[in-house]
């Protein structure tokens, strides 16, 4: 059981791998199914498994102060030894790390680093192959009284953050965010004036990452998600 602190911390001895890449913040249900799916992979390769997570959570960094950790990194790694996990990678997620193209991270960390022999399941971000390179999808959601509260976000934040838990899950996975697509569940009573602000936070956060929106749906809810 090995935690690796840092991307620059990889060795020879390090490669190869089966790899995971999450968050993995608290190693609930859900994240203890991903992580037996990747053992049963190592023993099938005869490879190391290996989780690939991030310090801070990339959500942190794109938004401070917008989550409640569950975990500490120390803690994290902890979890994922007791399940079987050979190795824990955390990667420090900076301003450089943000700007790292999704190749270089494919090329200097999976294959030069760790020798992927499979990359296996990840936290909240689908993985599959494109016409010239692996795609990524995520979908989040972002639910009043359970994410955000009117009380103490501005409509604009509220647009804001909604789209940036899932830049972050792709980000999560190496990737870069291309396209988006909005699914708004409207309470009775909300004024388009209101809706309207919720959009401009979305379109902020969208140009502020390089993100097209391509459109969407909307429908009546009980609750702003």
């Amino acid at each position: 059981m090995e935690l690796i602190r840092g991307i620059d911390r990889l060795k020879p001895a390090h490669s190869p791998s089966v790899v995971s890449i999450g968050n993995f913040d608290g190693v609930h249900l859900g994240h203890q199914h991903v992580i037996q799916t990747l053992l049963r992979e190592s023993d099938k390769r005869k490879a190391p498994s290996t989780v690939i997570t991030f310090e801070p959570l990339a959500k942190e960094y794109f938004r401070p102060n917008s989550l409640v950790r569950l975990s500490t990194i120390e803690e994290r790694a902890a979890l994922l030894f007791e399940l079987g996990v050979d190795r824990v990678l955390c990667v420090n997620f900076t301003a450089e790390f943000a700007d790292y193209s999704p190749l270089g991270f494919v090329e200097d960390v999976l294959i030069n680093g760790l020798g992927v022999k499979h990359l296996g399941i990840g936290d909240d971000c689908a993985l599959f192959p494109g016409t010239e390179k692996p795609c990524c999808i995520s979908v989040d959601a972002f639910v009043e009284g359970v994410h955000f509260s009117r009380e103490l976000s501005s409509w604009e934040d509220i647009g804001w953050k909604a789209l940036a838990v899932s830049l972050s899950d792709i980000a999560a996975m190496g990737a870069s965010a291309e396209l988006a697509i909005v699914n708004l569940q409207r309470p009775k009573g909300l004024s388009d004036e209101l809706v309207l602000r919720v959009y401009e936070g979305l379109a902020e956060c969208a140009r502020s990452f390089g993100v097209k929106i391509l459109g969407g749906n909307t429908s009546l809810a009980t609750e702003l998600s």
